[in-house]
């Protein structure tokens, strides 16, 4: 979980104008639940990953505006 806290810290220092949270009552290892908030819209999204470097390929790759 402490891994996955930092790519979501390192989420929102690369995206200013989102805020991604951990739930930390519905992930556990090898399923993490993330909710991503904000941009223009100020619609939010649940994502599910069950790895780290899952989320890491999804952060790098993913467009938000």
């Amino acid at each position: 979980m402490k891994t996955m806290q930092n790519l979501i810290n390192r989420f929102n220092r690369l995206n200013p104008n989102y805020s991604a949270y951990l739930d930390p009552f519905d992930s556990r290892a090898g399923w993490y639940v993330i909710y991503v908030s904000g941009g223009p819209m100020g619609l939010s999204a649940r994502h599910f990953f069950s790895t780290c470097a899952e989320f890491r390929d999804w952060m790098d790759g993913v467009i938000l505006d």
